[in-house]
């Protein structure tokens, strides 16, 4: 590629949402890196600013507005690109959008870096140009020029990690979400080109490699091609990085792709399942794919069988019509899963999703209220699950190495550690794999205290 004179530009990026809206802005930044563009902090002054949207909830579409307002007012000159799930379903609509200058959605990253690079956008204030997505071209190949982990280039922050993006969109209609209207389609990468990229980030120098999608359980079904057999192949290859599955559907976790990680190395032992809720009642008005016998049957059995797993799980608190004795039922169920942690969620209504439609709705205290509850009880789990890890011996990947000589990291278990500091430390590289020992839990009694092993 070549420069066309763009090394003086100055780009900044920021992001809302998920991993895999982490993953589409690293894309960016890195194809703007090709062209000679220098890449900034977003609170720097820049010649454009790049927003990845998110509209899972009425409230990530309120931060986008406000920020778009914010930078308009802050920056009149400089051009404002706005991307993402929202730029696909809403943001056009929104009084915001006079002040935007390019407004693009989540497919064809070309046309987003046109915007960026000043092609065919009018002045701010003039007609707004609104790119539509054809949810086709989106899923790039790995850039050649993807720095190695903890090279901090021009304005990005190091890497330690990879997060690849194989798999978009989604064919699951759950009442709660957009996402279907906003990412299209469930498509995926195929695997032979996974495989490739994988052992290509290899080579540069990754150790972990993270693989992230709206719906990655259902990776390949269009081609007659599955997660399980992605990492078979992987397998085969002999590629070089650990792999960390970003999280699954309850009934992505079949039993073969559980035995398959119990008896390889490649995959992390970490599951992060997308439960939403522990009431058969609560998933029917979700629309979710299955019921609670089958959930738990699955993480049973991947609790059973693989060794050391972490197993976390999201949970939306306060969906209409979740009653107190809903609440009870779905707190007992929990005292009965082997679940490490979990993520929280608040119900958040989102304009266009049947769930908006349902009667019921709790009122906006309750659902805080219970939030607090359930953060409470996954502090407690997430304490006992690192109990299990002390004396043993993890490998983490090393994520940042303090002034005082203090390793950061995280383990294969996604138990997050600090090391204390070492002779060696000066030789430690990010992105490295270290051979620590648990001695005990942190003060935060989320993290555990580790030794380096020799």
């Amino acid at each position: 590629m070549s420069s066309e004179n763009l090394d003086h530009l100055k780009v900044a990026f920021s992001t809302i949402g998920c991993r895999s809206n982490f993953a589409d802005t690293m894309d960016l930044q890195t194809a703007a890196l090709e062209y000679g563009i220098t890449c900034l902090d977003f609170n720097e002054h820049a010649d454009v600013y790049v927003l990845n949207t998110c509209t899972v909830t009425n409230g990530a579409d309120v931060q986008a507005r406000r920020t778009v307002k914010n930078l308009r007012f802050k920056y009149p000159t400089a051009r404002i690109v706005v991307t993402g799930c929202m730029a696909e379903v809403g943001f056009k609509d929104c009084p915001e959008a006079c002040l935007a200058d390019a407004i693009i959605g989540t497919s064809r990253k070309s046309e987003v870096l046109a915007a960026i690079l000043g092609k065919n956008i009018p002045a701010p204030g003039n007609d707004l140009v609104s790119l539509g997505s054809n949810f086709k071209e989106d899923l790039a190949p790995l850039s050649k020029s993807t720095p190695a982990p903890g090279t901090a280039a021009q304005g990005l922050a190091p890497r330690a990690r990879f997060h690849l993006r194989i798999q978009d969109g989604c064919d699951n209609l759950c009442t709660f979400c957009i996402v279907p209207s906003a990412r299209g389609n469930s498509r995926a990468k195929p695997t032979a080109q996974v495989v490739e990229e994988i052992k290509t980030l290899g080579k540069i120098g990754y150790d972990e490699v993270v693989l992230t999608g709206t719906h990655l359980g259902g990776f390949g079904a269009e081609r007659e091609e599955s997660l399980l057999g992605l990492l078979r192949a992987m397998k085969k290859a002999k590629v070089s990085p650990r792999i960390r599955i970003s999280s699954l559907d309850p009934n992505d976790v079949s039993a073969g792709l559980i035995d398959f990680i119990a008896s390889s190395n490649l995959v992390c032992e970490h599951l992060h399942v997308c439960f939403q809720s522990f009431s058969n009642k609560m998933l029917k008005l979700m629309n979710r794919r299955y019921t609670m016998t089958e959930a738990i049957e699955a993480v049973s059995y991947a609790a059973a069988k693989i060794k050391g797993l972490c197993l976390g799980a999201d949970l939306i608190c306060g969906f209409p019509q979740e009653t107190d004795d809903i609440l009870n039922e779905q707190l007992t169920a929990f005292k009965e899963l082997p679940l490490s942690y979990l993520h929280v969620f608040p119900y958040s209504e989102r304009q266009g999703t049947p769930a908006t439609r349902l009667s019921g709705s709790i009122a906006l205290n309750k659902r805080r209220e219970r939030a607090q509850t359930w953060r409470a009880l996954s502090v407690e789990r997430r304490s006992d699950y690192l109990k299990s890890k002390l004396n043993t011996e993890m490998e983490i990947i090393v994520e940042r190495i303090t002034p005082d000589g203090h390793i950061l990291g995280t383990s294969r278990e996604y138990a997050s550690c600090a090391v204390s500091p070492a002779a060696s430390a000066k030789n430690i590289k990010i992105g490295r794999v270290l051979k620590v020992q648990a001695k005990e839990i942190g003060a935060n009694k989320e993290s555990l205290i580790c030794l380096q092993q020799t």
